[in-house]
């Protein structure tokens, strides 16, 4: 029903290689990951010893994370592990899942119960039509809490069902500490994640064209229809300021509560190298992300294929060969 844009075919994988079901796409840290993190920084501060010699950027988030896009390999992390209400960052899952189960031509009614969502919203009425496709732009850009609920309905037939799937589904991914209340990220008692896990479903997401074609979208008109044929055009627009901001921002997806303060999941590119950046609990996520997103291509310049990066270091050696590199905390 919105305006037309091109996409590639439903359910293509995206732009990360095939990998096995069986296979989470997380990389956890294992013995050797401390030893490689020195030989990568070693490299690193022959590439860029300015940037490096002082250490890590201060953030305000209290969880970060920094990932390879294409190896999964992380780069740069603090508490990673730390557990954190997601806010809207749940809608990454939300959609993932609801392009694998329905398609994005189908249309849809929406509901009361999906009418009723507090903001944000789109403003749908219930009974309004509106196609799946639209829906998602609605979730992704605008993050809008009736759209998040329509879609668990046509995906699996109630909230409670579809909130199911994406608990198992993280599971598959491999997000061991994730816990789906809802499918729009409102506070819930209970639903948490971890930067670890956020960055290991957005990756998951990724894979697929649609959610990346339209989570890097700016603005979109969608349609919804009321009655028999009375047209509602709404304007929706992209919340994550960086495609706005930084040159070669991806997609992204934003949240905010008061208790869980902002946080935030995107990929961002630069001469063919791609990172995934999170960031939970900040209070300035845009100065947060850009900081960390700068930090993490000398770090990923630095990395061969065959290196595992782990979370920073706190033994003497390997602040020595970073600086003041802080631990992981948490």
């Amino acid at each position: 029903m919105g305006e037309e844009v091109k996409m590639k075919p439903f359910g293509k994988v995206g732009r990360l290689p095939p990998e096995s079901p069986l296979t989470p796409l997380c990389q956890r840290g294992g013995r050797g990951g401390f030893a490689a993190l020195a030989a990568v920084a070693a490299a690193a501060l022959l590439l860029s010893a300015p940037a490096l010699a002082a250490g890590p950027p201060a953030v305000t988030a209290k969880s970060v994370l920094v990932m390879d896009a294409e190896t999964g390999r992380t780069l740069y992390a603090k508490a990673p592990d730390r557990l954190h209400a997601p806010a809207s960052t749940v809608k990454v899952m939300t959609g993932l899942l609801a392009l694998e189960k329905v398609s994005p031509q189908k249309e849809v009614s929406v509901s009361a119960a999906a009418s009723r969502e507090p903001a944000s919203r789109l403003g749908l009425q219930s009974g309004d039509r509106i196609d799946v496709q639209d829906l998602l732009y609605g979730l992704l850009l605008k993050s809008a809490n009736d759209a998040s609920v329509a879609l668990a309905e046509t995906a699996a037939g109630d909230v409670d069902r579809f909130v199911k799937l994406m608990n198992e589904k993280a599971r598959t991914l491999g997000a061991r500490k994730t816990v789906f209340k809802n499918p729009s990220g409102l506070p819930a008692r209970g639903q948490v994640t971890t930067a670890s896990d956020l960055a290991c479903i957005f990756r998951a997401a990724l894979r697929n064209e649609t959610f990346v074609k339209i989570a890097e979208t700016k603005h979109r008109l969608v349609t919804a229809v009321s009655g028999e044929s009375e047209r509602r055009r709404i304007l929706v627009r992209n919340h994550n300021r960086l495609l706005w901001e930084y040159e070669g921002a991806g997609p992204g997806k934003t949240g905010y509560t008061v208790a869980s303060r902002h946080t935030y999941v995107g990929e961002v590119e630069e001469n063919g190298r791609k990172v995934i950046v999170v960031v939970l609990g900040s209070r300035r996520p845009w100065q947060d992300v850009r900081t960390l997103v700068d930090y993490g291509f000398v770090l990923a310049a630095a990395a061969r294929p065959k290196d595992r990066v782990a979370s920073a270091p706190t033994t003497p050696a390997h602040a020595v060969a970073l600086g003041r590199f802080q631990g992981v905390e948490g």
